[in-house]
């Protein structure tokens, strides 16, 4: 649906975009959430340690993705993704941070609670998206 709701340019943007931020994502999440489902004892000093290890984290990758965002939207042939991807920097500390409270529920065995989450999350993101595009924000929907 969405991409029937974007421009042929908006979408490419789009996808600069994702490439960028999910690339950063993949470097930074170092497995920080299987370290903690796998840990023997977990206290709230290594709860909190692995909390504001991701955030620290995420935060430099988003400062890391600020500043390659002119140099990889010119790498990738379009100027005007830069500021879409500089703006989505925003969701790096987000991101990883999300992951510890996903991976207690997964180390608690509370399955359906995470596939709740998840989906949840997934539809509502598909809704603010749609609804985004519609309402004619172009590539930042």
């Amino acid at each position: 649906m969405l991409a029937r709701l974007l421009t042929d340019a908006e979408f490419g943007l789009v996808a600069i975009t994702v490439l960028v931020v999910t690339m950063f994502d993949l470097l930074t999440s170092v497995g920080l959430g299987a370290a903690l489902v796998r840990r023997e004892s977990l206290d709230s000093v290594a709860f909190s340690t692995f909390f504001w290890t991701s955030l620290g984290l995420g935060v430099l990758a988003g400062g890391l993705v600020l500043l390659v965002s002119t140099p990889a939207a010119m790498l990738a042939g379009s100027e005007d993704a830069a500021p879409l991807v500089a703006t989505s920097a925003l969701i790096l500390p987000f991101s990883l941070t999300s992951r510890i409270p996903s991976s207690h529920l997964i180390r608690s065995l509370r399955f359906r609670r995470v596939a709740i989450v998840n989906i949840s999350g997934s539809v509502m993101h598909g809704v603010v998206a749609i609804s985004l595009a519609i309402a004619g924000f172009g590539a930042l929907a």
